[in-house]
């Protein structure tokens, strides 16, 4: 098979346009950012609803740390922000091929 490695991959001659490194890592970064969002913005959601409608915050995050009200609720922005920006750029990344 001429042209192909050992490895089946394709054989990149001078002046070929390869493509940019890291190019695909960008993806998977907002992909990351996107699902740390998901869990802040949730565990902060969480945070409020308990100190609102229980005697105690809801989550995870109250059985490490003692935060309060106006904590959560940043953490609940914070991660739904986060959560926004990392679903677009993965639509964006999809959309561009």
């Amino acid at each position: 098979m001429e042209g192909l490695h050992r490895l089946d991959y394709p054989e990149i001659t001078p002046g070929q346009d390869a493509q940019r490194p890291g190019a695909s890592d960008r993806g998977r970064m907002k992909e990351i950012i996107s699902i740390v969002g998901w869990v802040v913005g949730i565990q902060g959601a969480l945070g409020v609803a308990g100190r609102t409608f229980g005697d105690e915050p809801w989550g995870l995050f109250q059985k490490w740390w003692d935060i309060p009200t106006p904590g959560y609720l940043a953490l609940a922005i914070i991660g739904a922000a986060l959560a926004i920006w990392g679903e677009n750029g993965k639509k964006r990344a999809r959309s561009r091929g």
